[in-house]
């Protein structure tokens, strides 16, 4: 599982990109959707912007608000849906630690 390293109280952006063998999907009639989850609770969902052109398979995910985020290894994914079929990414970590320049 690979882990992400974070910062809680910073914005979490992270960019990924959607290909298959032939190169990159194109995004336009793709949903996607992530969650943050601390075990089964729910910490956020992720707002996705997709990147134009949508058929260079490029998109962000953004959480602003990671204040509650608890220190410690929070888990993710990425679940696209295509044509009504739900996939989803492997999971990945976050790794939360505590912000030392805070307000």
């Amino acid at each position: 599982m690979q882990t992400v390293p974070f910062k809680r109280g910073d914005t979490f952006l992270y960019n990924g990109a959607l290909t298959n063998a032939s190169g990159p999907v194109d995004l336009a009639n793709i949903d996607i959707r992530s969650q943050v989850r601390n075990g089964e609770v729910l910490l956020s969902e992720a707002v996705v912007v997709k990147s134009l052109p949508m058929s260079a398979g490029i998109f962000s995910l953004r959480v602003d608000d990671t204040t509650a985020w608890p220190t410690k290894l929070l888990l993710s994914d990425i679940q696209y849906t295509i044509a009504g079929q739900v996939i989803s990414s492997e999971t990945f970590g976050i790794q939360c630690v505590r912000d030392i320049t805070r307000t």
